[in-house]
């Protein structure tokens, strides 16, 4: 078993939905947890779909702080209005960090 599949494992077993994308966007993860959220096929959510999911009163800021975030290198931390399932929106925490582990300075 690769170290991808056992880490796929271990992040579907989280009370957490987790997702993980690429620089540019493009979702590269998905757990079990997030597509139940959200109500999406695996195929669909891995597209550069998530922002659809945002209240649409917000995506603008929401995108924009991702990609902050996502430049600087740095952890980050977005609230958002996240559409679950039913089509109800819901706050949600969503955080981000780069793909090498920095926590800017958080141990």
């Amino acid at each position: 078993m690769t170290i991808q599949v056992e880490l796929a494992r271990l992040l579907d077993s989280l009370p957490a939905m987790v997702w993980t994308a690429l620089p540019d966007g493009h979702v590269n993860f998905i757990n079990r947890r997030w597509l139940e959220y959200v109500g999406q096929p695996a195929e669909e959510a891995r597209r550069w779909d998530w922002e659809a999911l945002i209240h649409p009163d917000y995506v603008s800021a929401v995108v924009a702080d991702w990609r902050s975030i996502v430049a600087s290198g740095q952890r980050g931390e977005i609230e958002a209005l996240l559409r679950r399932f039913d089509g109800q929106y819901r706050a949600a925490d969503l955080f981000a960090m780069s793909k090498d582990g920095s926590r800017d300075g958080v141990p």
